[in-house]
């Protein structure tokens, strides 16, 4: 957790987006979608979901208040 407080305690703009492991974006990838979610819910942390390329699996992530 240190290095998460570390990287925290640097951030000077009003969002920051955690992409771990993210490689490639596509023009389906919607950033704006969830600062706006982050307004819209009052929320710290929003996630989003992911499909997996070769077999369309959804995996969901969290939102958290």
């Amino acid at each position: 957790m240190k290095i998460w407080n570390d990287l925290i305690s640097q951030v000077t703009t009003k969002y920051v987006y955690v992409g771990r492991n993210a490689v490639h974006f596509t023009w389906f990838d919607r950033l704006e979608r969830l600062v706006r979610e982050v307004n819209n819910l009052d929320a710290y942390v929003v996630g989003a979901a992911i499909r997996g390329y070769n077999s369309g699996h959804v995996s969901y992530l969290c939102m958290k208040n």
